[in-house]
């Protein structure tokens, strides 16, 4: 029996909601499964005596111009702005390293199983925040794709 779909992902967390929108960009046809009531993964809300927590992201640095995630937005197509810099959020000159220092050294999760064709990606795969889910899903997507492939669509997104 032959499936109607490509590519099923499991879990909708920005790193799966990553990779099945880039799976798709590129004719996949994907069906991502949740177990929980609503989609996004650690972007959730939540209420405790009639106060809202959201629990998502709440900084996304490497946005400027010439930056990292300034293209993989771009080329993701949720490309947002905000006047402020990365020094701005943390009251520093040139802004803090904690996170990359932090991730230099720590253990990696490989996206390649011991099952055939089940690939990880999502949070803390590659690197923490936001950076190492897009990162991480990147990656994942290249099993498929081919790195020099995606590695061209990101580069060559019009900012």
């Amino acid at each position: 029996m032959q499936s109607k779909y490509d590519i099923p992902i499991i879990g909708s967390g920005i790193g799966e909601l990553t990779c099945g929108y880039i799976l798709s960009k590129n004719g996949y046809k994907v069906a991502i499964f949740e177990q929980g009531a609503q989609f996004g993964g650690c972007l959730q809300t939540f209420k405790r005596r009639g106060v809202k927590f959201e629990t998502g992201v709440h900084f996304i640095g490497s946005m400027g111009e010439g930056q990292i995630l300034n293209r993989y937005f771009y080329y993701l197509s949720f490309y947002t702005s905000t006047p402020l810099t990365y020094s701005d959020y943390t009251g520093t000159k040139n802004g803090a390293a904690y996170g990359v220092m932090r991730d230099i050294n720590a253990p990696r999760i490989a996206h390649r199983t011991k099952i055939p064709n089940l690939l990880l990606t999502g949070k803390s795969t590659n690197s923490h925040g936001i950076m190492g889910v897009i990162i991480g899903a990147i990656i994942t997507c290249s099993e498929f794709l081919g790195r020099d492939f995606l590695w061209k669509q990101i580069t060559t997104s019009n900012p």
